[in-house]
């Protein structure tokens, strides 16, 4: 059986999965890791496919940023589908660019 994870997102999630892959996070793993959660539960009691994936992209992001940034950058986040918020140092993130320019507001603060 083959679960779309992507059913209940949307273009901000796909931004995110590229901010993941920036990252250098397996999602095909992450996809896994999901699936494996999903596995646990009966068909009455499964969780939304799509929420435990977002969920998992963004525990990954989170862990990810953490190791490499420290606590130069804060990481919070909403999963709920397609109301999925990810934030980082209370600014959304809803793009790649958005990402980039926090990681460079952390590179010009280095510098001064």
């Amino acid at each position: 059986m083959r679960i779309d994870f992507y059913a209940d997102t949307n273009e901000k999630f796909t931004q995110h999965v590229k901010i993941a892959e920036s990252l250098g996070i397996d999602i095909e793993e992450v996809e896994s890791q999901a699936w494996e959660v999903l596995r646990e539960f009966d068909y009455e009691n499964l969780p939304s496919p799509s929420n435990t994936f977002i969920e998992a992209v963004y525990r990954q992001i989170n862990q990810k940023v953490s190791s490499v940034y420290g606590d130069a950058i804060t990481v919070s986040y909403y999963a709920n589908c397609l109301d999925s918020h990810l934030y980082m140092n209370d600014e959304e993130i809803t793009r790649l660019s958005d990402f980039k320019a926090v990681i460079s507001t952390i590179n010009e603060g280095e510098g001064a």
